[in-house]
């Protein structure tokens, strides 16, 4: 016969006690830096890249990790990088030829740069296990090395098929983008409508490789496929996005038309007056700019970890949209009135918002694992000077 049944108050305190060992093996994860411990690191790094011409910009990454990796505790343990610069400085020398390339490339040749732009979708695949597996095999918690465990070939028959079509679509929008206007323009705008269309795919397909083949130690990670909601998430985020820019351009219009019509004149543009309706104006841009990229952090975020399993291991994250708006809104202000001086404390802030919103549940004790060998730094340096990389 089950007691419960008939006692109502052992129930109550069955369920207590569950609570009880749930919120004991409760992490939530802590960031402990300062934006004032911060910027004498930065600092150092800045002065220290512009006297060797940028070289020790690869050994500023290595010490920025590790202090943002160093200050990130969970279960009273911290994080650690392990990298060394002289691994980052070579894939970033190669980096910065290729990114030079599309950039000027145009001056040996028109279509150099897209040459560049599609042979890096195409050889994707290789650039991101590259990025994952120096990023994750350097990265350590209590002695315990990550991992990723996806070789290219297996990123190129999960995401083959997508880059194929992108780059046809890359190729055919800057292709009409350099003839001359209105030659093509249909045709112009079905590639970037198209790119459009297959970003989330692609996003989806990477975060889903991203996650299932990264492993901790002997455990392994497990994410459940989240098409549809990543598809559903990028539309509302291009909706608000629209939106904006729909506001902003009628709010522009008739501000336009106001002085074209000669209601609003020159004196009153240049006078106290009209400079703090500029200055107020060009808050709020800042401000409504703001609302789609904050909406898309926020719950990209909640979306992976709320979903994503270590072993026997849960994340959650309670991001809210509305607070990483407003957060960025302000690193924005803090940006443009200190003329970029306030980045150490920008840095910071952002990274405890985020951190400190996500937590692990579960048995944090049970993992074991064996140091990593390490890898190759090339594949993240062109991804990231591409802005291609993907990482935890």
């Amino acid at each position: 016969m089950n007691w419960e049944t008939f006692n109502p108050d052992a129930k109550v305190e069955s369920a207590a006690n569950v609570e009880q060992v749930n919120d004991s093996q409760r992490h939530p994860v802590h960031f402990h830096g300062s934006g004032g411990e911060y910027f004498g690191i930065w600092i150092v790094n800045l002065l220290l890249t512009i006297i060797t011409l940028g070289i020790y910009s690869a050994w500023a990454t290595v010490r920025t990790r590790k202090y943002f990796y160093r200050n990130t505790e969970v279960a009273g343990s911290r994080l650690d990088f392990h990298g060394r610069g002289i691994n980052i400085l070579v894939g970033r020398i190669i980096a910065i030829g290729l990114f030079a390339l599309y950039s000027f490339g145009a001056y040996i040749h028109e279509y150099i740069p897209l040459i560049v732009l599609v042979a890096i979708v195409l050889l994707y695949p290789w650039l991101f296990v590259k990025s994952q597996r120096f990023r994750l095999r350097n990265t350590s918690w209590r002695g315990i090395h990550f991992d990723f465990k996806a070789d290219a070939g297996d990123v190129y028959r999960h995401l083959g098929s997508y880059l194929a079509i992108m780059a046809v679509l890359v190729a055919s929008f800057l292709y009409f983008a350099l003839r001359p206007y209105g030659s093509g323009l249909f045709l112009f705008f079905a590639a970037l409508v198209g790119m459009m269309i297959l970003m989330p795919l692609i996003y989806a397909a990477i975060v889903d490789l991203a996650f299932n083949n990264t492993t901790f130690g002997d455990a392994r990670m497990r994410l459940p496929s989240l098409k549809g909601k990543w598809l559903g998430t990028y539309w509302k985020t291009v909706a608000i996005y629209v939106a904006v820019i729909a506001s902003v351009s009628a709010v522009g219009g008739i501000i336009g038309g106001l002085v074209g019509g000669g209601v609003i004149d020159e004196a009153f543009i240049t006078s106290a007056t009209g400079v703090s309706f500029i200055v107020i104006a060009y808050v709020l841009f800042i401000a409504l700019m703001m609302v789609p990229v904050g909406y898309w952090q926020a719950r990209k975020l909640n979306l992976i970890f709320n979903n994503l399993d270590l072993d026997d291991c849960r994340f959650d994250a309670k991001l809210k949209a509305r607070e990483f708006i407003k957060l960025l809104f302000t690193n924005t202000l803090l940006t443009v009135l200190s003329l970029g001086l306030a980045y150490p404390w920008i840095a910071v802030r952002m990274a405890r918002y985020q951190l400190q919103h996500i937590a692990i549940t579960g048995d944090v004790d049970q993992f074991s694992g064996r140091a990593q060998h390490s890898s190759n730094a090339l594949g993240e340096e062109v991804a990231s000077v591409f802005d291609l990389e993907v990482g935890l």
